[in-house]
C-alpha cells in the first residue's frame, strides 16, 4: 500500500479573540477527499499515542483534558481512547523553532479509489511558550485551545 503524506499548518498566529469566541465545531471526519474508514459499527474508535515529553504543562494530562471534550463534544459517531506507545494518532510536543506554527497535524493517507487516513500526528511548538510578541500563548489554557485543534484537524476538523 502505497503512503503519502498531507499536511495542515495550524494556528501560526490565531488571535486571542478566536480562542475565546470560537463557534461549535463541526466535522465529517475526513481531509479533503481523504476520510477516516469506518469500522462496520457505526461508531469509529481512535487511539492517540501520547509521545509528551512532560515539563510545566503536564502535556500528558492536557491531552485527557481534550480527549475528555471530544468525547463529550455531543458527536457518538466518533471516540478517542489515549494508548501508551503508538496510537492512530500520535501527539507530541516539543521546541521545533522559530517555524511560524504553534501547533501542526499531518496525516498519512492510502493512493487510490478509497483514500483513507492510515493515520496522523499532532504536534505543539513549545518555541512560543515564553516568547516576547505571544504572552496570550503564556499559560496553559491557551494551549490546549492550540491543542484541541490539532487533534481535531487529524480527525477532519477545518479551520
Amino acid at each position: 500500500m502505497s503512503v503519502r503524506k498531507k499536511r495542515v499548518l495550524a494556528a501560526a498566529a490565531i488571535p486571542a479573540a478566536l480562542l475565546v469566541t470560537a463557534p461549535a465545531a463541526q466535522a465529517s471526519h475526513q481531509w479533503s477527499s481523504y476520510h477516516w474508514q469506518r469500522p462496520d459499527a457505526n461508531v469509529l474508535t481512535l487511539e492517540i499515542g501520547d509521545a509528551h515529553t512532560e515539563n510545566a504543562y503536564n502535556w500528558s494530562t492536557m491531552l485527557g483534558d481534550v480527549v475528555s471534550d471530544w468525547n463529550g463534544d455531543g458527536s457518538p459517531d466518533v471516540l478517542f481512547a489515549i494508548v501508551p506507545g503508538p496510537g492512530d494518532i500520535n501527539s507530541f510536543n516539543g521546541e521545533y523553532g522559530d517555524s511560524g506554527w504553534l501547533g501542526m497535524a499531518s496525516i498519512r493517507v492510502t493512493r487510490g479509489k478509497n483514500k483513507h487516513i492510515v493515520s496522523g500526528d499532532s504536534y505543539i511548538n513549545e518555541y512560543y511558550i515564553n516568547l516576547p510578541g505571544y504572552t496570550r500563548f503564556g499559560n496553559p489554557a491557551a494551549w490546549q485551545h492550540v491543542f484541541c485543534q490539532e487533534i481535531g484537524h487529524t480527525f477532519g476538523l477545518d479551520h
